[in-house]
């Protein structure tokens, strides 16, 4: 089983040891994610998967914004943390924006992102405005390498 979604503007980016759900710079980019997320939930009816998952994550992005952004593995980080509950060490500094727009409290497909088995992401330049395309997708954990 798999869901796939486009987001308007910029992935949510952790980028240190502070809780990017603290940061009023973040908050736009959580709750897109995680409104263009239930929106998903709502057109295949599953609020979580259960088994190994992987992620597929694709920013398009103006040539000139694309490096400047910030670092791929940072907006990845931050979508695996947006997409689960807020930590409950976290949820009484979380910004009031969240707080009103998405429920914080409540995971959208990943439990815990150790059950990421599988990333793949990338910078794509466009001549548009910014947007990026996710992929989350449970994988066979009956397969492996021989």
């Amino acid at each position: 089983m798999f869901v796939e979604f486009e987001v308007p503007g910029k992935p949510p980016k952790k980028d240190g040891a502070n809780s990017m759900w603290r940061k009023d710079s973040e908050a736009q980019n959580i709750i897109n994610l995680r409104k263009e997320a239930r929106k998903a939930v709502e057109k295949i009816g599953v609020d979580l998967f259960s088994g190994p998952l992987g992620i597929e994550l694709t920013i398009y992005a103006r040539i000139n914004e694309i490096e400047g952004m910030g670092d791929l593995d940072n907006f990845i980080t931050g979508v695996c943390d947006g997409l689960q509950r807020a930590h409950p060490n976290v949820m009484r500094y979380i910004n009031e924006r969240i707080l009103k727009e998405c429920n914080p409290h409540q995971s959208i497909f990943v439990v815990d992102d150790a059950k990421v088995y599988d990333i793949r992401a990338r910078k794509v330049p466009f001549d548009g405005e910014m947007y990026y395309w996710l992929k989350v997708f449970e994988i066979d954990s009956r397969s492996h390498h021989e």
